[in-house]
């Protein structure tokens, strides 16, 4: 059945009516929510697939939001070499192309798709490139609060914490004791030891 259907799904997205596609991607989508063995089949064809993904990034909207069903589905549910396949179709652009739309429940699923695909690789440069990580931090600030924390715990988990304060202390060592030197942002709010000079820790035994 899915053989005999998807070799000419390409042309389904590409040629028929707004409706038609809409409801093509939706029938995938639900596929797409099944198991390994059926998103593997979705997969099977890579031409149709990028047509799928190439419908999240340039379809009219009701085409667009089901088509963006289908990667997230294949990205949350999907095995690690489904996610990867994915990823080799250009879909990441595609997620952080669809961050910023008016649809909070797309925003969240794609969210979703993203956090999938870097818990698989180590695809953080692919999101940069892509302008995702910028697109994730302005929704550190979106009204909706769901999709807040997703952005916070994406941004805190992959895309590392602020390195500001280890770089404030650089190790020296001298021929018996270590020290930190301190920077004059943080030596204005530290009053130093009575008979040590500001800015050094001695540890000397």
């Amino acid at each position: 059945l899915y053989e005999t259907n998807f070799t000419t799904l390409h042309l389904v997205l590409c040629l028929l009516k707004k409706n038609v596609r809409k409801e093509t991607c939706w029938l995938l989508s639900n596929i797409a929510a099944g198991t390994h063995g059926q998103i593997g089949t979705l997969l099977e064809s890579r031409q149709d697939m990028s047509s799928v993904i190439n419908a999240v990034r340039t379809e009219v909207w009701d085409v667009r939001k089901e088509a963006a069903w289908v990667v997230c589905n294949i990205a949350t549910g999907g095995a690690e070499y489904h996610v990867k396949c994915l990823v080799d179709l250009g879909a990441i652009v595609a997620l952080c192309e669809i961050l910023d739309v008016a649809d909070a429940k797309i925003t969240l699923v794609a969210l979703d798709a993203i956090k999938s695909i870097l818990k698989v690789g180590d695809y953080t440069s692919f999101v940069d490139e892509a302008g995702g990580i910028e697109a994730i931090e302005s929704l550190q600030h979106h009204e909706n609060e769901e999709v807040y924390e997703k952005a916070v715990e994406i941004i805190e988990e992959f895309f590392g914490a602020d390195d500001d304060i280890a770089d404030e202390l650089v190790p020296e060592a001298s021929e018996n004791t270590y020290s930190f030197g301190v920077s004059d942002k943080m030596a204005n709010n530290v009053e130093a030891p009575q008979g040590q000079p500001l800015g050094m820790f001695n540890f000397s035994s």
